[in-house]
């Protein structure tokens, strides 16, 4: 995929190349290769902000956070172009840092053995709650020993998720909620030296999907149970 860099003086440019990017997990990223499908990267990736179609297929682009050491973000275009047939063919960032950024994150990643949990937000948080439960506390102590472990100020990716019941901006409001509560406590222990990115998903990437006539019933909001987590994935080189 080739990109062009387009030079404008800073009054020129518009409100369209301000761009914030989302925070993807690094396990996410990496698994996104030659051979993925489209439904793949959809499911890691989310939805691309421009799709662009080709003779030879289609390419995707993404705006992406990408931690720095300096506890500063860089934003980056990331590009996939697939084949007709819908197979992933490339990966590209489009500056060089970017990829300089990214494959210092995933050699640490790989150095480290880094770890990636899926947390079930009823245990942590009891249904359509985001205060922290006794049980949630208990089921973290883990992860907070793992941090005090840890060297180099890892990189600690804290994602909510919640499931279809309510509105869109309740739920996305609730997984950012449950994300910060896990984060707070992780930080209310002084021995753990961490950065935290901080994300909420709402009801955006369920894991299953379950069918009800009969409104909001217990036996839905059960089989939704897979969909309400929080997933913690810890980068960094481990002394």
């Amino acid at each position: 995929m080739a990109y062009e860099d387009v030079e404008l003086p800073a009054g020129g440019l518009g409100s369209e190349y301000i761009r914030e990017g989302d925070y993807i997990q690094l396990h996410k990223l990496m698994s996104v290769a030659p051979g993925s499908d489209e439904q793949d990267v959809r499911s890691l990736l989310g939805e691309p902000y421009r799709i662009e179609s080709m003779q030879s297929g289609q390419a995707w682009e993404y705006n992406i956070r990408l931690p720095l050491e300096n506890d500063d973000v860089v934003v980056c275009q990331y590009g996939i172009t697939f084949d007709p047939s819908g197979d992933v063919t490339e990966t590209e960032w489009r500056r060089d840092v970017c990829d300089l950024v990214f494959s210092t994150w995933k050699k640490k990643a790989i150095l480290s053995g880094a770890q990636v949990s899926a947390y079930p937000a009823d245990v942590l948080f009891g249904f359509n709650r985001s205060e922290l439960s006794p049980a949630g506390r208990h089921m973290l102590a883990d992860t907070a020993v793992y941090l005090k472990a840890s060297c180099c100020n890892p990189v600690v990716s804290l994602v909510g998720h919640s499931d279809r019941i309510g509105s869109e901006d309740y739920n996305q409001v609730l997984s950012i909620k449950r994300a910060e509560a896990v984060r707070n406590y992780l930080e209310s222990d002084g021995n753990v030296e961490a950065r935290f990115q901080i994300r909420g998903e709402g009801e955006r990437r369920p894991l299953v999907d379950c069918v009800s006539d009969d409104g909001v019933s217990a036996e839905l909001i059960q089989c939704l149970q897979p969909n309400r987590r929080v997933e913690i994935e810890v980068i960094g080189p481990l002394e």
